[in-house]
């Protein structure tokens, strides 16, 4: 005789009544894991990355680093953009374009900028943080307006005591030294009080630091043509903006976290 049986042999409500009770204890399980899992990922802390975007006057870097805010947020991430150190220190920068003392000046912006790392440092929960220059970058500026020796040796220590934590990847906005000088031109800020001799010559310096003073970095040659109103971060009605070049550099460059 076959030991086999069939579903009618079985006590059916027996059965719904077993299979109920051991559900319940699965769903009280099952929530208990749900409570610890969400009080784990509360207490885990995201780490941001930094990208620098290095560039001379004019390159375009503060436009890309607001395109690139844009570009992340509207992709789920949670940013942090820093403004250029120099533009905090409007008077200082003035009084530099007045005077042309430039250890003043470049003493100023290393005090400024040693403040905005060391808040940096302590930023947590974003994704990204977005710099607008690096600290780096005051030796380029020290190297051409400052001739005294001592003076550069001085200014060296006091960016050596800047100590940046977070990872920080370089993105080196370069486009030829034709185009950074008519964007500079275009614009017209009133503070940037420069000629075109002193943008060529920085310009050139920026060619030759940006590989001593960053070991790794990416080059992105924007000499591509955007229009005002997606500089502005507004809908783009313009047939000829390239903006898409920047969607496609920074999609690519963003594939290196994956």
């Amino acid at each position: 005789m076959s030991n086999k049986r069939n579903f009618s042999d079985l006590d059916f409500e027996e059965k719904l009544n077993d299979f109920y009770e051991n559900f319940e204890e699965f769903k009280k399980i099952t929530e208990k894991i749900i409570k610890k899992t969400r009080l784990i990922e509360k207490s885990i802390t995201v780490v941001p990355r930094a990208i620098t975007f290095a560039g001379t006057i004019g390159s375009g870097k503060t436009t890309c680093t607001k395109i690139f805010e844009k570009f992340l947020k509207d992709n789920g991430y949670k940013v942090k953009r820093m403004i250029e150190v120099s533009m905090q220190i409007p008077n200082a920068l003035n009084l530099f374009y007045e005077t042309k003392n430039g250890l003043f000046f470049q003493q100023v912006i290393t005090d400024k900028y040693k403040q905005v790392i060391d808040e940096i440092n302590e930023l947590e929960d974003y994704h990204y943080i977005l710099i607008d220059r690096g600290f780096k970058e005051i030796e380029i500026f020290t190297d051409l307006i400052i001739k005294d020796k001592k003076s550069k040796e001085y200014l060296k220590k006091q960016r050596d005591l800047i100590a940046f934590k977070l990872q920080n990847d370089i993105i080196f906005v370069n486009p030829t030294k034709k185009t950074a000088i008519e964007r500079k031109k275009a614009r017209n800020r009133l503070w940037e009080k420069c000629d075109e001799e002193y943008l060529s010559e920085l310009y050139d310096k920026y060619e030759e630091y940006i590989p001593k003073i960053y070991q790794k970095y990416t080059v992105f040659n924007n000499d591509a043509y955007i229009c005002k109103d997606c500089c502005e971060l507004k809908e783009c009605n313009d047939e000829n903006c390239n903006i898409r070049k920047y969607y496609n550099f920074f999609s690519i460059f963003l594939k290196q976290y994956e």
